[in-house]
């Protein structure tokens, strides 16, 4: 079996350049749920949606990398994550639903770039209270680079991940969980983390590293916490989809509050004690924080990767109520307790799901 890889943006000398889209201009007229009909190219799952995002994202990066701008760190790991997908949905059978999985990028992303937005323009009372931590964090030079790279993914992950799932839906039209596709993006994270490590330690901060065999923080390791939070993002929003309207707003409020708490915890816990560190890492920056020559053609090095995730037997749909297509009626604590499922609520750390 041989599979298929394309560059990022696909195209060939004698193809037509496909029109510039303008991410910006879509999200306006862009809601979330798929609708393959509409004229939008993000409601609709194309492509170009996508390829439209990734332009933006380093755009973006560019500016910040520019500045020496510690909101830098987590817009290069989210860049090269979004390239990561976009090329694994040009892998033929990698994902069951592409277009979808393009609409739940373009929601996912949307998510980043306006409380992005918002708090540049000032509009702070419109910004997630972990995105307030995140970016201003980085904004006051606060923390290190993997201080700056997890306060991003606890806000995007741990905050936005369940509130978007929720809204584009967990089901197709048939009822069938669309929850094999979300767990198929955790099968490339390994991927981006060890050559995204890299990439920061080099331009931006030489204390984050990745890939050194006596650190904590290697690709592996970041890896399997997302996939952890995206796991408990999937629970949340099943639980704010399915659960009775008290469940739903106890769940949003358990969201709010445990990735705020967290955030608070990382910024005391990795704080700078040495102005010198910080201003080690700016120096870095101004010398080399422009030295990219661009993206590399693929995140999938090794061709037994791809082999081996096209022939692997189709995973099962595991969700949160153990069967792979959802029930329509709203779900009691009681009805959940009787499918196996304990939920309970503290106000510090938020929603707890364990399954018996």
């Amino acid at each position: 079996m041989v599979a298929l890889m394309l560059p990022l943006v696909p195209g060939t000398a004698s193809a037509a350049t496909p029109p510039l889209l303008n991410w910006g201009e879509l999200v306006p007229g862009f809601t979330p749920g798929i609708d393959t009909s509409s004229a939008n190219e993000c409601t609709n799952g194309s492509h170009r949606c996508v390829e439209s995002i990734i332009r933006k994202m380093n755009r973006d990066l560019r500016k910040l990398a520019r500045t020496c701008d510690h909101n830098a760190i987590f817009q290069l790991g989210y860049t090269r994550t979004t390239e990561a997908y976009y090329e694994s949905s040009q892998i033929p059978g990698f994902y069951d639903d592409v277009p979808w999985m393009h609409h739940y990028d373009s929601v996912f992303a949307s998510y980043y770039t306006q409380p992005q937005q918002d708090w540049t323009k000032g509009n702070v009372s419109d910004v997630a209270p972990a995105w307030r931590e995140a970016f201003s964090a980085a904004d006051g030079q606060e923390l290190p680079a993997v201080g700056n790279f997890l306060m991003g993914m606890n806000a995007h992950i741990n905050r936005d991940l369940p509130f978007v799932i929720a809204d584009i839906g967990l089901t197709d039209e048939d009822g069938n969980s669309r929850k094999p596709d979300h767990e198929r993006v955790n099968e490339f994270l390994n991927n981006v983390a060890d050559d995204m490590g890299p990439e920061i330690v080099a331009r931006f901060d030489p204390t984050f590293d990745t890939n050194s065999s006596d650190d904590l923080l290697t690709g592996f390791t970041v890896a399997q916490v997302i996939q952890e939070w995206r796991e408990r993002a999937w629970h949340n929003a099943t639980l704010m989809t399915y659960g009775d309207p008290l469940i739903a707003e106890l769940v949003r409020q358990g969201i709010e509050r445990g990735s705020t708490l967290l955030a608070a915890m990382i910024r005391d816990g990795m704080a700078y004690d040495d102005d010198a560190d910080r201003d080690a890492r700016n120096a870095h920056c101004a010398e080399h924080g422009q030295d990219y020559d661009g993206f590399d053609g693929t995140y999938f090095d090794d061709d037994e990767f791809s082999l081996v995730m096209l022939e692997m037997d189709e995973p099962d749909a595991p969700d949160v109520l153990g069967i792979s297509t959802l029930p329509l009626p709203t779900l009691s604590l009681s009805a959940l307790r009787l499918l196996g499922i304990n939920v309970s609520v503290d106000i510090r750390y938020g929603v707890s799901v364990t399954l018996r």
